[in-house]
C-alpha cells in the first residue's frame, strides 16, 4: 500500500531479461544463468559476452541486434558484471572482458553505419530509376522510340532498389 492509499501494482509475470533473448538466439540455455530478483542473469558475464560475439560473427539480423542491445542494457547484467569484476584478481581476465565489450560496441556501430549507407544507396537507386523512367516516358511522348530502353532501365533500377528495402 502506498502513502496516498493506492494499491502498489503487482507483477503478474516474470520480467524478460536480455539473457533470455540471447539464449533464444543461440538455441540453448546458458549454463551460467541464475535467478536474481525475478530476472535471469548470468553468474559469469564473460560467457555471455563470448556468446554475443558468436552471434555477431554469424551476421545477425535486426531482431538479433535488438536482443543483444537488450542484454547489454539490462541493469541486472551490469550489476553482475561489476560484481564479477570486483571478484576477479586476474588483470588478463579483466582485459578480455573490456576487449569483448569494445569489440561488441565497434561491431554494432559498424553494422549501424553499414545499414545507413545501404539505405542511402537504396534511396538514390529509387530516385534515379524513377527519374530515368520519367525522362524516357517524356522522350517517348516526344516521338523517340529508342527511349523505350530508358523507361525499362529506369523501372528495373527502381524495382531492384525497392526490392532491397525489405532486406
Amino acid at each position: 500500500m502506498r502513502l496516498d492509499g493506492r494499491q502498489k501494482p503487482t507483477r503478474t509475470s516474470k520480467p524478460q531479461s536480455g539473457i533470455e533473448g540471447i539464449e533464444t538466439l543461440l538455441g540453448y540455455p546458458l549454463d551460467c544463468a541464475t535467478e536474481r530478483q525475478d530476472v535471469r542473469v548470468a553468474q559469469n558475464p564473460k560467457v555471455v559476452l563470448e556468446e554475443i560475439e558468436k552471434v555477431l560473427n554469424r551476421a545477425p539480423d535486426a531482431k538479433a541486434l535488438r536482443e543483444i542491445r537488450k542484454t547489454l542494457d539490462e541493469p541486472a547484467f551490469f550489476a553482475v558484471l561489476s560484481e564479477y569484476l570486483r571478484g576477479v584478481n586476474d588483470p588478463d581476465t579483466k582485459a578480455e572482458i573490456l576487449s569483448a565489450l569494445i569489440t561488441i560496441s565497434r561491431h554494432c556501430s559498424d553494422k549501424s553505419a553499414e545499414r545507413k549507407n545501404q539505405l542511402t544507396n537504396i534511396r538514390y537507386g529509387i530516385g534515379s530509376g524513377t527519374a530515368l523512367a520519367a525522362s524516357g516516358l517524356i522522350g517517348l511522348a516526344a516521338g523517340a522510340p529508342i527511349l523505350l530502353i530508358a523507361v525499362f532501365a529506369g523501372v528495373w533500377i527502381a524495382g531492384m532498389s525497392v526490392s532491397k528495402t525489405g532486406a
